[in-house]
C-alpha cells in the first residue's frame, strides 16, 4: 500500500472507511523494524508520523540546548515516546510536557477520521496506558487541557517543541506565540503537517513566525512533513 501524503479525508462508504483504517494502520507501523529502540517503541502507538520523520524528531532533539521537551498535540503518544526516548537518551532529568485536551478537538473532517479510526472521545486514558506500557511513563508530564490554557499558566525553558495541535493558520500562529518567549537560545521549534496540502495554513503560519521573529531561522533539515526552526542563540 503506497504511503499517504497526508491525513486522509473521511470516508463515504463501507469500503472507504476500511480503506481509511488500513492506511492509518500502515502510517502507524512504520518504524517497526527500525534498528533504533525508540523507533521501534513508537511503531506500537497509533499515529501520524511519516517516512523518515521518526528519525528527524530523534536527530533535531539531541541536538537541542538543555531545557524542557514541549509537544502541543499528542493522542496517543507517538510522539510523546519518541521525545521521552531522546530524554533518556540525553540524561539531563529533563521531562516532555505534553499539552493536548485528550479529547479529539480540532476541525471537523479531524474529528470525523477520529470516529472512524477509533470512535473514543477521550484517549486520555489510552495514552496513559501507552506510556507505562511501553516504558516512558516517568519521562512525560501530561498537561491535559488546550495550549491557550495550560501554556501561559507554565514557568518553562525550552530546548525542543513539537507543535502538532490543531492545523490551521489561526491555531499554529498562536501556539508559537505561546511558545517563544519560553524558548532558550539554540531551541528547536518543529512543526508537524506542514509540508502537505492537507493542512496549507501551517505554512502560512510558519512565514508569518519567521517574517515576524528574526532571532528564528528556517533549518536547512528537513523531513517528511515537517519543517523546523531554530532560535538564535545570542
Amino acid at each position: 500500500m503506497a504511503e499517504l501524503a497526508g491525513k486522509v479525508l473521511p470516508a463515504r462508504t463501507g469500503s472507504e472507511a476500511e480503506e481509511v483504517k488500513a492506511a492509518f494502520q500502515y502510517i502507524s507501523s512504520l518504524g517497526k523494524d527500525s534498528p533504533n529502540q525508540w523507533i521501534r517503541r513508537s511503531a506500537e502507538i497509533p499515529g501520524y508520523l511519516f517516512k523518515e520523520e521518526h528519525e528527524f524528531i530523534l536527530e533535531q532533539a539531541a541536538g537541542a540546548p538543555a531545557g524542557d521537551f514541549l509537544e502541543i498535540g499528542a493522542w496517543f503518544g507517538k510522539s510523546t515516546s519518541l521525545l521521552a526516548g531522546a530524554v533518556a537518551d540525553r540524561g539531563r532529568d529533563e521531562k516532555v510536557f505534553s499539552v493536548d485536551p485528550f479529547t479529539n478537538e480540532g476541525e471537523e473532517r479531524d474529528r470525523q477520521i477520529h470516529a472512524i479510526l477509533h470512535g473514543q472521545k477521550n484517549v486520555f486514558p489510552a495514552f496513559v496506558e501507552n506510556a507505562k506500557r511501553l516504558g516512558y511513563y516517568d519521562q512525560v508530564i501530561p498537561v491535559a487541557t488546550l495550549s491557550t490554557i495550560a501554556l501561559p499558566a507554565m514557568n518553562l525553558r525550552i530546548g525542543f517543541a513539537f507543535i502538532d495541535g490543531a492545523h490551521d493558520e489561526a491555531s499554529v500562529y498562536r501556539d508559537f506565540g505561546l511558545v517563544k518567549e519560553k524558548l532558550a537560545p539554540g531551541a528547536r521549534v518543529l512543526f508537524h503537517d506542514a509540508v502537505t496540502p492537507d493542512y496549507p495554513g501551517v505554512m502560512r503560519a510558519i512565514e508569518s513566525v519567521l517574517r515576524e521573529n528574526p532571532e528564528m531561522k528556517r533549518a536547512e533539515a528537513a523531513a517528511g512533513t515537517i519543517v523546523a526552526l531554530e532560535k538564535a542563540r545570542g
